[in-house]
């Protein structure tokens, strides 16, 4: 069993996810990841959020990188 901090420190280390756990492009145009942006309104103004999912065609590939490190 992975946990969300051991996965992101793995797709950090495979090169899939930069430092602040954002894909690099390439990664999100061969469709292994979407990233939505949302604004979100606070006290201090409105905010830019994002929020990363890997797709079924990512889970394939990051599962390949995963048990080829095992």
């Amino acid at each position: 069993e992975i946990g969300e901090k051991r996965l992101f420190k793995i797709l950090r280390e495979k090169g899939f996810l930069m430092s602040d756990n954002k894909p690099y492009q390439k990664y999100i145009e061969q469709g292994l990841f979407k990233v939505s942006e949302t604004t979100v309104s606070t006290i201090n103004g409105d905010r830019l959020v994002s929020t990363t999912k890997i797709t079924g065609k990512g889970q394939i590939a990051i599962l390949k990188e995963i048990l080829k490190a095992s």
